[in-house]
């Protein structure tokens, strides 16, 4: 009896989580509610689809980054489902050329906008499959466009790195700070605003929610910093430099020379300069960290911390 009503409840929770998966509901239902969908909806038949579609976004999802996996898989309800939909950029990474990709972005732009208005996005565009379904699931009721927007344009920047091997397109700090934002401060800043969405911030003014939205942003930017500094040596066997191009000249370098060799003494001071960066505003956005609800704080720093 004991195994059989823990089958119960286990069933009932999922329906609960199922329930606002599929609806623009933020708050999971108390335990009398819960008993009552499983009374009135257990016999409902479900939405396949969508289950099918959770199932691949969790795999590519743990296939493509260990550190949002583990941070999403630790978020509660709804806000653990709608995390795994902002990992689009995967099918830009697996475009097998530039047009190609380029062709993905476009696409990814147009169901964004057809998305966010309400429009039918399946009558519009011959899209990937896995394109089409990641978008029509983002849960754009708790979601602003713009992040998603500056987010394909980080994308845009990658492929310039295709057209020329002796010339980066990050030319400036300017440059990379706005690279950085673009490809991982917009995704800290959806998780943000769905953090504030699902748990509904009431006691957070508009300037104290604006801060948090923006430390947030800035968080993101550092992980990206860490990312490239990690990964100099990686970016340059695909022909890509991130440092920017007034560092490497004061160092008396060049794109072109970094790419030849990558581990030298002055790329390793860069890389240094990168880290301390990151480091400097990992720390400013601490105090923002604290300002979100505590069941939301521990995931994130999972994902940061990993």
């Amino acid at each position: 009896m004991i195994v059989l009503g823990q089958m119960a409840i286990d069933n009932a929770i999922a329906l609960g989580i199922y329930h606002m998966g599929t609806t623009s509901e933020t708050e999971f239902p108390s335990y009398g509610q819960l008993f009552t969908q499983f009374i009135t909806r257990r016999n409902e038949e479900l939405n396949m689809k969508y289950i099918h579609d959770l199932r691949d976004a969790v795999m590519r999802l743990k296939q493509r980054s260990q550190s949002m996996y583990m941070g999403s898989a630790m978020f509660e309800g709804q806000l653990r489902i709608d995390l795994i939909y902002l990992v689009i950029d995967d099918l830009v990474d697996e475009a097998p050329d530039s047009s190609t990709a380029r062709s993905v972005i476009q696409d990814c732009a147009l169901l964004l906008e057809q998305r966010f208005a309400g429009k039918n996005m399946a009558k519009s565009i011959r899209s990937d499959p896995v394109l089409l379904s990641s978008i029509e699931h983002l849960p754009v009721e708790r979601l602003s466009i713009g992040p998603l927007q500056n987010l394909l344009k980080g994308f845009e920047t990658d492929l310039e790195f295709n057209t020329s091997h002796t010339k980066s397109p990050i030319l400036t700090e300017t440059d990379l700070e706005r690279y950085a934002y673009r490809v991982a401060g917009t995704v800290a800043e959806s998780v943000i605003q769905l953090t504030v969405a699902h748990d509904r911030l009431q006691d957070l003014d508009k300037h104290t929610h604006q801060q948090t939205i923006t430390a947030g942003a800035l968080m993101g930017q550092a992980l990206q910093y860490i990312n490239i500094a990690r990964d100099i040596q990686r970016d340059a066997e695909i022909g890509r430099v991130y440092i920017p191009t007034t560092w490497l000249e004061a160092k008396g370098l060049t794109p072109a020379k970094v790419l030849d060799c990558p581990t030298q003494p002055q790329v390793q001071s860069l890389r240094m300069r990168l880290l301390d960066q990151a480091d400097e505003w990992y720390r400013m956005t601490e105090a923002a960290i604290g300002r979100l609800p505590l069941e939301a704080q521990g995931p994130i720093r999972v994902t940061v911390e990993s």
